[in-house]
C-alpha cells in the first residue's frame, strides 16, 4: 500500500512539473508606473484614416472618399514626484499631416496649437491622469485624450487597479482623441479636439518576461459613447486595441488600435433638406523609439 502512495505522489508530481504554464497562468501580475524624477521616454506614432461622407440632399446624393495620415513624435519627462504621484512634463517635438480625395494629390495640414501644446500632466502609479494643463496655451482646455494621445497608439489605458492574471478581463473606460480627424479638411463640422470615451473590456492576454524587464500585453475592445454635437451631430463607433506595457520603459513600449467613427447629422430646422453620415477608420500605431 505505501509503493502505491508512492507512485501515486510520483505521478502527481510528474503532472506538475510538465503542466508549469498552467500553473504559471494562474500567477496574479501587478503592473506600477513608478518612473524616477528625471528619467524621459521617446514614442513615435503613425495614424493613417479613411474618410467616407454622403451627403444627402433632397433626392440628391453626394459622395467624398478622403484619406490623412499623421505622424508625430512625443517626449514624456519626469519633473517631480511624492507620495505615488508624479509631475510630467509632455512635449509633441513633431506633429505632421497630409491628407488627399481619393486620387488627388496630397496637400500637407498645418498643426493646431492643440496639436502642438506642451502640457502637464499629474499621475498616479496606474497612470491615472488626476490633472493636466497647457503650459503655453492656457486659455485652452486641455483634455486627456489630447495630451495623452501619442504614449498609447491613441488610447488611453490606465494600469488595472489589483494584480490579474493571465485571462483575467477587467472593465476600463478608455479615451480616444478626436485630434486625429483635423488632417481631414472636409471633416464637415466634425470636432477635432478632446475625445471618444468607450465602454470597453480589458484582458491580460499574456506576460514575457525578458531579463530585467516585464512585458504585459493588453488586449482592449469596447465601444464609444455617444457624443452628441449642436443638438443634431451625434458620434459613436468601436475600439479595439492591442497594447504591450513595459516594466523596464515604465511606458507602453508598443501599441496598435483600430478605431471605427460613425457620425450622423440629422435634418435641422434651418436645413430640413441635408442629412450627413461619415465613417472615419482609424489605424493608429505608437512605439518607444530608442
Amino acid at each position: 500500500m505505501l509503493e502505491n502512495a508512492g507512485r501515486k505522489a510520483l505521478w502527481v508530481l510528474l503532472l506538475i512539473l510538465l503542466q508549469p504554464q498552467g500553473i504559471v497562468a494562474q500567477d496574479k501580475h501587478l503592473f506600477r508606473f513608478h518612473a524616477a524624477v528625471g528619467t524621459s521616454v521617446h514614442t513615435i506614432s503613425r495614424s493613417d484614416i479613411l474618410m467616407h461622407a454622403v451627403r444627402g440632399n433632397g433626392g440628391t446624393l453626394d459622395s467624398v472618399t478622403a484619406e490623412s495620415q499623421r505622424s508625430e513624435s512625443l517626449t514624456r519627462w519626469v519633473e517631480a514626484s511624492s507620495s505615488g504621484r508624479f509631475s510630467a512634463i509632455l512635449v509633441y517635438d513633431s506633429v505632421r499631416a497630409r491628407t488627399s480625395t481619393t486620387g488627388g494629390r496630397w496637400l500637407d495640414i498645418p498643426p493646431t496649437e492643440r496639436e502642438e501644446a506642451i502640457s502637464r500632466v499629474v499621475l498616479t502609479d496606474r497612470m491615472e491622469v488626476l490633472g493636466a494643463e497647457y503650459l503655453d496655451s492656457p486659455h485652452l482646455d486641455a483634455s486627456v485624450a489630447e495630451v495623452m494621445r501619442g504614449a498609447g497608439a491613441g488610447v488611453h489605458l490606465e494600469l488595472p487597479a489589483n494584480p490579474v492574471a493571465v485571462g483575467e478581463e477587467w472593465a476600463v473606460d478608455p479615451s480616444f482623441p478626436l485630434t486625429v480627424l483635423s488632417g481631414l479638411r472636409r471633416n464637415e463640422g466634425v470636432p477635432i479636439s478632446g475625445g471618444l470615451v468607450a465602454t470597453a473590456t480589458a484582458r491580460l492576454d499574456s506576460v514575457v518576461f525578458r531579463g530585467s524587464d516585464t512585458l504585459a500585453y493588453i488586449v482592449v475592445v469596447g465601444r464609444f459613447m455617444p457624443r452628441l454635437e449642436d443638438g443634431d451631430l451625434t458620434m459613436s463607433g468601436s475600439i479595439a486595441s492591442t497594447l504591450v506595457w513595459s516594466s523596464g520603459w515604465r511606458a507602453y513600449a508598443s501599441a496598435a488600435t483600430r478605431a471605427v467613427v460613425f457620425v450622423q447629422k440629422r435634418r435641422s430646422r434651418d436645413d430640413p433638406e441635408t442629412t450627413l453620415r461619415m465613417r472615419f477608420d482609424i489605424l493608429t500605431q505608437t512605439r518607444v523609439q530608442t
